[in-house]
This record gives C-alpha cells, sequence and structure tokens, in this order.
C-alpha cells in the first residue's frame, strides 16, 4: 500500500513544480510584455547631450584649427553658430558644440 500512495505523492509534486514552472514564465513574460510598446518593440533611450559654447576672436587658421582639433578629440562636435550682427558689421562668431554625456 505504501509504494501506491509514494508513487501518487511523488507524481503530484511533480506536477506542482510544473505548474509552478509554468506560472514562473508566464509572469516573466507578462513583465517583459510591460516594458516594450506595441508589437514588441522597445525603443531605445534618448541619448543626453552637454553643450559648450565657444567664441573665437581673430586667430591663424593654424591656431583656430589646432584648437578645433583638440576639441574634436575631447568628443566635442559643432552643433551650430550664432553670430551678432551690430550696425551691419558682424562680431566673432560663437560655435555651439555638443557631445554625449559622460
Amino acid at each position: 500500500m505504501k509504494t501506491p500512495f509514494r508513487l501518487f505523492a511523488l507524481t503530484a509534486l511533480f506536477a506542482v513544480g510544473v505548474a509552478w514552472s509554468m506560472l514562473s514564465s508566464i509572469s516573466a513574460q507578462e513583465k517583459g510584455k510591460e516594458k516594450q510598446g506595441k508589437g514588441g518593440f522597445v525603443a531605445p533611450a534618448p541619448p543626453k547631450w552637454e553643450y559648450k559654447v565657444k567664441t573665437f576672436e581673430a586667430k591663424a587658421n593654424e591656431a583656430f584649427e589646432k584648437e578645433l582639433n583638440e576639441m574634436g578629440d575631447e568628443g566635442w562636435e559643432l552643433g551650430g553658430t550664432v553670430s551678432k550682427v551690430t550696425n551691419g558689421e558682424s562680431g566673432p562668431p560663437r560655435l555651439i558644440f555638443k557631445r554625449s554625456k559622460r
């Protein structure tokens, strides 16, 4: 009589383990779907930038290029320029640089 009971108990434990495993798997899949958008697509996080504004006075081209190359080595990229015009004359340009936040 003990053998059938042991067999039943072992089978019941196995069934509970399989059911637990399936429920855990479904729960993990549901959590993954919450993080995803429509169609299972996960949008990447938008990049974060830092900016630097520099005003360059009249310099020789070589000195100007050297300073720009140094900024490029530091990861800065030219994003745009702004120059002030007063009485028909423009002042020194202000260059706006950006790079990924570190």
